[in-house]
């Protein structure tokens, strides 16, 4: 199971905004309908995601079209996706207690119960090094397309995700669990920290924006206009107009087609 629990302030409350025990089969049940891959029954993973997505979006000072006010991730999704995932899949199952999932006003904190398996550290996994506990799990989470079981998630995508969005991932290791802590970032931050592998030169992107939209292609390869509108809060045009003007930076390009194609980070 998977105890999910949002907190009005900073600290653990008894009036919690919600406080929720998800318990399902951890991976989703698929099915074919007309020809392409459907979900039939939502697993522990996609209870998760529904349950938490309202609570993962503020409203932003602007009002769009209809009245209707912007909402912005607090965190990106593929960074919370993953360390979720990651709990689940890397708990130590001999312990009776729940992943934990705890929502505060400035962050979010995962609590996977166990210690490190074997000679893991939080190093050795900041730096990409595999040692999974249940490699079964992994290895049923890859083949359902949850994980590509390589063990870069840390390092390739939570960690320069979160930079993108102003903020450094904490991880912390004791006898008992591993906390992962996303706190919310600061734009001005994430600006001014953003890493400067981008071409030097005066091409090289200026806007906050276009800095992460490279950073969240670089973690996902395959995503969508529809997945970096969501992930930004910005609206489709603006993130395809962004793209348009990376791809004449020369920093950016598409390879394949519209189905399949993935983009490429020069």
């Amino acid at each position: 199971g998977l105890r999910w629990v949002a907190y009005p302030g900073r600290d653990k409350d008894y009036a919690a905004t919600t406080d929720q025990v998800l318990d399902a089969p951890l991976v989703g049940r698929w099915g074919t309908l007309q020809g392409s891959k459907t979900l039939i029954d939502e697993g522990l993973i996609e209870q998760f995601a529904a349950a938490a997505r309202p609570f993962l979006l503020r409203e932003g000072g602007e009002l769009k079209e209809g009245f209707r006010r912007e909402s912005n991730p607090r965190f990106p999704t593929e960074a919370i996706r993953e360390v979720v995932i990651n709990a689940l899949a890397h708990r130590d199952w001999s312990r009776a207690t729940d992943v934990e999932v705890n929502l505060y006003a400035d962050r979010l904190e995962v609590i996977s119960p166990g210690a490190l398996p074997n000679s893991m550290t939080v190093e050795k996994m900041i730096a990409g090094q595999r040692s999974p506990r249940n490699p079964i799990i992994v290895e049923v989470l890859r083949d359902y397309g949850y994980v590509d079981a390589r063990g870069m998630g840390i390092r390739t995508k939570v960690i320069p995700l979160m930079r993108a969005m102003g903020s450094e991932p904490e991880f912390r290791a004791t006898e008992d669990a591993l906390q992962t802590i996303l706190r919310q970032g600061d734009p001005a931050i994430a600006l001014k920290n953003a890493p400067k592998e981008e071409n030097a030169s005066k091409f090289a992107p200026k806007t906050l924006l276009q800095r992460q939209i490279l950073a969240f292609i670089r973690a996902n390869p395959s995503i969508s206009y529809e997945i970096l509108a969501q992930e930004t809060g910005k609206a489709q045009s603006t993130i395809r107009r962004n793209i348009q003007k990376l791809k004449g930076m020369g920093l950016l390009e598409r390879r394949g087609g519209r189905k399949g194609g993935v983009w490429r980070v020069l």
